[in-house]
């Protein structure tokens, strides 16, 4: 289990090989690459504890898990679905190795880390973590998307 500070170093591995560079031009690089690691893992690590009960998924993996299914709007039967069998998502997850155990995820497990995440008050903190990631890799102003939204919505009520 990770659960520090740092994501695991990147693998070269069967996932690099089939997928080539289409992967990492995709959303699923860019998960991968600048929203998987500012993930608030360290937030929540302090909750597993290695040695007592079964072993956790990966965190990274887990918890970027709770992210798309928010983005991609899906029920928790659909996202572990997604979880196990899309070559994106494992990539967009960093997901380590190709064994089955490595690439199921039970939808018991997403539901508690999602209660957890929700009871230590990190949903929030999760949603504008990567809001700000997204705006600094798109280089886009903090306000530009809620200025867009006024001007059109100023403007429509001008017209009435």
């Amino acid at each position: 289990m990770t659960c520090g500070g740092a994501i695991p170093s990147i693998r070269v591995g069967f996932l690099d090989r089939v997928s080539g560079s289409w992967n990492n031009e995709s959303w699923a690089g860019l998960f991968r690459g600048h929203i998987l690691p500012e993930l608030l893992v360290h937030k929540i690590a302090s909750c597993y504890t290695d040695g007592f009960g079964r072993p956790t998924k990966e965190i990274y993996a887990a918890l970027g898990a709770l992210i798309l299914q928010q983005m991609h709007d899906l029920t928790d039967e659909e996202t572990v679905s997604q979880y196990s069998f899309n070559l994106q998502w494992h990539y967009a997850l960093d997901i380590p190795g190709e064994t089955d155990e490595a690439k199921y995820l039970c939808a018991k497990t997403l539901w508690s880390l999602r209660h957890m995440v929700a009871e230590e008050g990190l949903d929030r903190e999760l949603f504008n973590a990567t809001t700000e990631t997204l705006t600094k890799v798109f280089k886009v102003k903090k306000c530009s998307i809620w200025d867009g939204i006024l001007k059109r919505s100023a403007g429509e009520a001008r017209e009435s």
